[in-house]
Parts: C-alpha cells; sequence; structure tokens
C-alpha cells in the first residue's frame, strides 16, 4: 500500500492547464467564464499573527485554487485525473496497483489483495456476483442493525 498526499496541490494547479481540462468536459462558455474569474478572485488569507488580507497571488502566478471551497475538490479531482490516465496508459496498474484517488489524496494498492481506509471507508478486494472477477471496492460492513 502506498498512501500519499500532495504537498500544496491545492496551490500549484495550473490555470491554464486546468481550464483545458474543464473545457473538455463543459461547452457553455458563460460557465467557463465564471470559473476563471472564481480561480483568479482575490482570496481572504489569516496571516500568523490573526491579521487577514486579501492576496491576488492566484491570479498573478495563474495556479491555485482557494482550498476550503466547494469546488476545489472537483477541480482538483479533475486535474488529478490526468495523472491517473497516464499512469493507465502505462500499464501502471498491471505493475503496481490500482490507483485511487480524492483531490490532493491517493492511494496506490500493491498487491491489491489488502485492505486499507481512506477518508474513513475500508476498501478491499471484491468479487462481482455475476462474472466472479475482482474489482476493488468498499467492504461490507460488520455492524449489526
Amino acid at each position: 500500500m502506498v498512501d500519499a498526499d500532495l504537498a500544496d496541490y491545492f496551490g500549484s494547479l495550473s490555470h491554464p492547464e486546468l481550464m483545458r481540462s474543464v473545457a473538455r468536459r463543459v461547452v457553455d462558455q458563460r460557465l467557463l467564464r465564471l470559473i476563471k474569474m472564481w480561480l483568479e478572485g482575490p482570496v481572504q488569507e489569516t496571516e500568523a499573527e490573526g491579521r487577514q488580507r486579501m492576496t491576488t497571488e492566484s491570479r498573478d502566478q495563474r495556479r491555485g485554487v482557494p482550498k476550503g471551497s466547494p469546488l476545489s475538490p472537483l477541480l482538483a479531482n479533475l486535474y488529478m485525473r490526468r495523472l491517473v490516465l497516464a499512469l493507465q496508459q502505462r500499464g501502471s496498474e498491471d505493475r503496481y496497483g490500482k490507483v485511487v484517488t480524492y483531490a490532493d489524496d491517493l492511494v496506490i494498492c500493491c498487491p491489491p489483495g489488502e485492505t486499507f481506509d481512506f477518508f474513513g471507508n475500508n476498501f478491499s478486494l471484491q468479487y462481482w456476483i455475476r462474472t466472479g472477477r475482482p474489482y476493488l471496492g468498499l467492504q461490507p460492513s460488520r455492524k449489526s442493525i
């Protein structure tokens, strides 16, 4: 099992690359413009001394999404999908195991026969009832009702 939390992931997302990923799925130009405005908007930060200040660092550097926003995990997942697809295309799942991601967290399961906890859920190797083929899924709850 490899468990990773990418450092400064939300702060390092490239706006142009992120917008290209969004534009592959969203055709409404008004919505794309709204997302771009949201990415470039000023952000209120709390300094170590407790003072609050507005910053345009994200707009100036053309990278980063506001952490804690409801839209941030969605955009982070969309951006992370590029990594997962690249790993799949290179056949890494066959060599290393299944990759499970959420925002800036990822788990690589190798070998997939073991269980692991990810965001409060226990994952393990499961089998499709009809085909018997294995897949990585949530372990059934053992709690009594």
